[in-house]
């Protein structure tokens, strides 16, 4: 008997909830936060927190099992150097639930994930910056025509 043993299921199929963890672990990776329901950000919080603790190893057999978990996501690459050193004086605790209560829509629970201590995430950065020259060029375009 297995007593104690707690596993949760989403009710999708194996490979479909493997797919739903990778997809919720890169965008957490790729933002720095994620906001969802709070089932899936408990069931994502172990697998970051292993992720961490196997960047923080760098060696070359951790290097290989995050590509084997995330696929081949090479732009999470630049994010692993920022996170091994915001994370490297930290043994535990890398990331924390903040609960959101109910959606309005359902009234499923919602809950975020954030990175416990600060981490400058460059791909969010990036596509900060990416939108604000996108819009920049908009209003540009707008004034030209008038």
């Amino acid at each position: 008997m297995r007593h104690g043993f707690i596993k949760v299921k989403f009710g999708h199929g194996h490979d479909a909830n493997q797919m739903l963890k990778r997809k919720l672990a890169v965008n957490f990776l790729k933002w720095g936060k994620i906001e969802t329901t709070f089932s899936k950000v408990k069931v994502l919080k172990p697998i970051i927190e292993k992720m961490v603790t196997k960047i923080k190893g760098g060696t070359e057999a951790d290097h290989n099992q995050l590509l084997k978990q995330l696929g081949s996501h090479e732009q999470l690459l630049e994010n692993f150097k920022e996170i091994k050193t915001a994370m490297s004086k930290i043994n535990s605790g890398f990331v924390k639930i903040i609960k959101l209560g109910a959606r309005e829509s359902d009234g499923g629970q919602m809950a975020r994930l954030i990175w416990a201590y600060p981490v400058v995430n460059a791909g969010a950065a990036a596509a900060v910056k990416k939108s604000a020259v996108v819009k920049d060029e908009k209003k540009l375009e707008v004034k030209k025509t008038k």
